[in-house]
């Protein structure tokens, strides 16, 4: 999925396991770190928990990009959809 600005881009990262983004891609994490991986436009489960979580159960999910001095300035954007699903056991 790519960030855009008009005629602008920003593809996702390749990434398919955490690492360093590349120049010009953008991606997210789930473990706080500066690694990252790529957005795919396959549904990816970020989390798979077994509870009662009666408090609830928190995940952050962190968004990075790693825009290089010849990309052009300006609001960026993609849609990113969240799905949650009960799990029966």
């Amino acid at each position: 999925a790519n960030m855009t600005n008009g005629a602008e881009t920003i593809p996702a990262s390749v990434n398919s396991s955490l690492a360093p983004l590349a120049i010009n891609t953008w991606g997210y994490n789930t473990n706080g770190t500066t690694n990252y991986l790529g957005v795919t436009t396959a549904p990816v489960v970020l989390k798979d928990a077994t509870g009662p979580f009666k408090s609830g159960d928190n995940t952050t999910v962190t968004y990075g990009i790693y825009a290089g001095p010849t990309k052009g300035a300006g609001q960026y954007s993609v849609s990113v959809v969240y799905t949650a699903v009960a799990k029966s056991e």
